[in-house]
């Protein structure tokens, strides 16, 4: 085993078992490890930089062989969560109950097929839609929604990768939310939105059965978040983050300058109070 090739695999961690199963003895192991980090029992890294995210990662999935990250490990690193701790998720095959180590979460499974395992920046992980999956069941509904408008937004899964875990895991807990979350989400454009108010927005205004409008897309030089080039109609949303009045004034009258009637909504409204959304958009649009 080429012992440098290895470590920069795996961004510097590389595990006592690794190089026991290389055929390293115990002394040369000792002599290799007397002076790094020991981040789990058994597993070390290099350097003396505070670790990244990725290295942590990768120190939790060399805890033991067949090791996955799973679960808010995998949300958070493909960015579809935001949920911030210090603890990182794995799933290792077999059975039994969760079990907490110091900064790690391990849990069990009975069955880790092919198609829910994938490599994520070289880290051996989950799929996203199992993680998907495995995360709805501890979620109140408003975010377990949010969370997968967001894997959808972000790309980390897609209308088919979710039905094939519709079809691999039939029985499974969170089953039903997800099939129900999959009909009325997976067949929108969320890729192409930049928020979660975006992606929310569309799926009101496909289920009151108003024709989704193109997404984020340059109308006369400028970007519009919601267009019906049809109608020559728009519809901004406003976040109080990044709304910028003078700059929004300045697009609102290139596009009416063209021809285009301009509306804007509070991303507020699109949670709070879709009818003022639906309100904006343009009459006689309904399918």
């Amino acid at each position: 085993m080429d012992f440098d090739a290895l470590r920069a695999h795996q961004h510097g961690s590389f595990s006592v078992w690794q190089l026991r199963h290389a055929g390293w003895t115990r002394s040369r192991i000792r002599h290799a490890t007397a002076d790094l980090r020991e981040v789990h029992h058994g597993v070390h890294v290099t350097g003396d930089a505070p670790l990244t995210e990725l290295q942590r990662c990768w120190a939790a999935v060399l805890t033991e062989p067949g090791t996955f990250l799973s679960h808010t490990s995998v949300a958070r690193l493909l960015g579809f969560d935001d949920w911030r701790t210090d603890v990182h998720t794995v799933t290792r095959l077999g059975s039994g109950g969760t079990r907490r180590h110091p900064g790690l979460l391990v849990y069990r499974s009975k069955t880790l097929p092919p198609a829910v395992r994938t490599h994520i920046n070289g880290l051996p992980c989950l799929s996203p839609a199992r993680t998907l999956l495995d995360l709805l069941p501890a979620r109140p509904d408003l975010s377990a929604r949010r969370l997968t408008r967001n894997a959808l937004r972000v790309g980390a899964v897609d209308a088919r990768s979710l039905r094939v875990a519709l079809a691999l895991h039939p029985g499974r807990r969170g089953i039903t939310r997800l099939r129900q979350y999959t009909n009325e989400y997976a067949h929108l454009p969320m890729h192409r939105t930049k928020s979660d108010a975006e992606a929310l927005g569309l799926a009101v205004l496909d289920a009151a059965q108003i024709p989704i409008p193109l997404v984020n897309v340059k109308v006369d030089g400028e970007e519009a978040d919601y267009a019906w080039p049809a109608a020559r109609w728009i519809v901004e949303l406003d976040s109080r983050q990044w709304h910028h009045p003078v700059e929004d004034a300045r697009k609102t009258a290139v596009w009416e300058r063209a021809g285009w009637t301009v509306r804007r909504v509070p991303t507020d409204d699109v949670y709070d109070r879709p009818h003022r959304l639906l309100a904006a958009t343009p009459p006689l649009s309904v399918r």
